[in-house]
């Protein structure tokens, strides 16, 4: 259904756009399909996994923010310094990935998300040994 409601809106978008833009307004409509379809499978997910709106909301809004803030932290970067050399490039790359972190802390600890609760355990299962982890015999049934 939602792949359909793409199509209708790029079908509609795509020749005004690209009259008014050129390849720019190609890319426009093409990017407000997706947009449009992407509110409709988000509606999908959210009632297949049983959440409410504002639970989803509650979750992403730490990870939207803080790419949102890295953005901005790395524009601004590229706004003093246009022209990058390679370990200019490094340096933003870290820049944006420090910003990006900081924030998603601070995000996290303020509104009380739990992301960084649960990236934690994430890691440390991750460093658990493989023989302390628990696997089913395959064939063994008793």
């Amino acid at each position: 259904m939602w792949q359909s409601i793409r199509l209708a809106v790029l079908v509609i978008a795509i020749v005004p756009l690209t009259q008014l833009y050129g390849l720019t307004g190609t890319a426009l409509s093409v990017l407000l399909s997706m947009a449009v379809s992407t509110v409709g499978f988000l509606s999908m997910l959210i009632r297949t996994i049983g959440w409410g709106y504002r639970r989803f909301l509650h979750t992403v809004v730490v990870p939207i923010c803080s790419s949102a803030l890295m953005v901005l932290a790395i524009k601004g970067w590229l706004m003093v310094s246009p022209v990058l050399t390679l370990p200019q490039l490094g340096m933003v790359i870290f820049w944006g990935v420090a910003v990006y972190l900081g924030s998603a802390l601070l995000l996290d600890r303020t509104l009380n998300t739990g992301v960084f609760d649960v990236v934690k355990e994430s890691v440390s299962a991750l460093r658990k040994p493989l023989s302390d982890q628990v696997v089913p015999e395959v064939g063994n049934e008793t």
